[in-house]
C-alpha cells in the first residue's frame, strides 16, 4: 500500500514539473512572438519609406528621359547644361518627397536618387542615351567637327566632316546606308560627297567611295543622275538642302561586305567633301540593324551643327 502511495505521489510532481516547464516554454514562446511582431510593426515605417524613397527615385528616371528627350539637341552638345554631372544634381519635389538625378557623361549613366525624410535610394541607368536615341547617337558632349584649324580637328584634312558616333545597344549594329541633307550657311560651296569611312582606335574603314561610272542614287524615289542633278563626275554626289524636289541624298555603302559594324561604345563617322567641309546644318538618317543579314532595319536620324556660330 505505501509502495502504491509513493508511485502516486511521484507521477503527480512528475506531471507537475512538466506543466511547469509548459507554462515556461509558451510563455517564452508567447515573449518571442510579442518581441517580433513589435519589431515589425517598429520596422514598418521604415519600410514604407524606403519603398517610397525607390518610387522616387524611379519618378527622377522618367523625369530625366522626358526633360532630355524635350532637350536633345542641347543635351549632346553639352549635357551639364540639361543635367548636371555628380556631385550636383538636379532635383524635384514629389508625392512629399523629393528626388535628384546626375548624369556621368563618362560612363553615360544616369543617377537618380529618391528622397523619402531621412531615407535615400538610389537607382542607375546604364547607356542612358539609348533611352533618349535608340540604336545610334551622337556622343554628349563630343560634338561634330570639321577637319583643320584648332581644336579636335587640329591636323585633319579640311574636306572632312568627323561625326563621333555612339552604339547605344549591347551588341553590334550594322550601319549599311545614309541619308543626307544639308542646310547651307549662305556663301557656303556647293556640296558634294566622295568617300563616307568610320575611325575606330585610329584604324579607318571606308564604306562608300564615290563610283563616277555608277548610278548615284539606287533608290525609286530619286530619278536617274542623267535627269535629277545629283551627281558631277569629277567631284561626288550633291547633297541637296532640306525639302529639295529630289528628297535626301541616298548613300548606299558600296564596298564590301556593304555594311560597317558599329561595335559597342564610340566610332567616328567620316565624311568626305569635294572641296572644304561644308558650314551648315547637317540631317542624317542612319540606317541600320542588329545582325548581318540586315533583317528588320532601324533608323536613327541626327542632326548638328558645323561651322556654325
Amino acid at each position: 500500500m505505501g509502495t502504491m502511495r509513493k508511485l502516486f505521489t511521484e507521477k503527480k510532481g512528475i506531471s507537475l514539473i512538466l506543466l511547469i516547464i509548459i507554462i515556461l516554454g509558451v510563455g517564452i514562446l508567447a515573449s518571442g512572438l510579442v518581441s517580433f511582431i513589435g519589431s515589425k510593426l517598429r520596422g514598418y515605417p521604415l519600410e514604407v519609406k524606403s519603398y517610397q524613397a525607390l518610387n522616387l527615385a524611379n519618378a527622377g528616371v522618367e523625369f530625366a528621359i522626358r526633360y532630355v528627350h524635350e532637350r536633345r539637341d542641347a543635351f549632346f552638345q553639352d549635357p551639364k547644361s540639361v543635367i548636371p554631372p555628380p556631385p550636383d544634381y538636379k532635383s524635384g519635389k514629389l508625392d512629399g518627397g523629393y528626388f535628384e538625378i546626375s548624369y556621368d557623361p563618362e560612363g553615360n549613366v544616369l543617377i537618380s536618387r529618391g528622397i523619402k525624410d531621412q531615407t535615400k535610394r538610389e537607382v542607375k541607368v546604364k547607356n542612358f542615351t539609348g533611352y533618349i536615341q535608340g540604336g545610334v547617337s551622337l556622343v554628349p558632349g563630343l560634338q561634330p567637327y570639321r577637319g583643320g584649324g584648332v581644336g579636335p580637328g587640329q591636323g585633319e584634312d579640311p574636306k572632312k566632316v568627323f561625326v563621333p558616333l555612339f552604339n547605344n545597344l549591347d551588341r553590334p549594329i550594322y550601319i549599311f546606308k545614309i541619308h543626307i541633307n544639308i542646310k547651307d550657311q549662305p556663301g557656303s560651296n556647293r556640296d558634294y560627297i566622295r568617300t563616307i569611312a568610320f575611325r575606330k582606335e585610329g584604324i579607318e574603314t571606308i564604306v562608300y567611295s564615290y563610283p563616277p561610272d555608277q548610278t548615284c542614287r539606287y533608290e525609286s524615289s530619286c530619278p536617274p543622275c542623267g535627269i535629277a542633278p545629283c551627281k558631277n563626275l569629277l567631284r561626288g554626289i550633291e547633297i541637296p538642302e532640306p525639302g529639295g524636289q529630289y528628297g535626301d541624298a541616298t548613300l548606299i555603302f558600296n564596298v564590301f561586305p556593304k555594311y560597317y559594324v558599329l561595335q559597342t561604345g564610340i566610332s567616328t563617322e567620316i565624311l568626305e567633301f569635294s572641296h572644304a567641309a561644308v558650314k551648315g546644318r547637317y540631317n542624317l538618317k542612319i540606317f541600320w540593324a542588329d545582325n548581318p543579314s540586315l533583317d528588320n532595319p532601324q533608323v536613327s536620324i541626327l542632326s548638328f551643327d558645323i561651322g556654325i556660330l
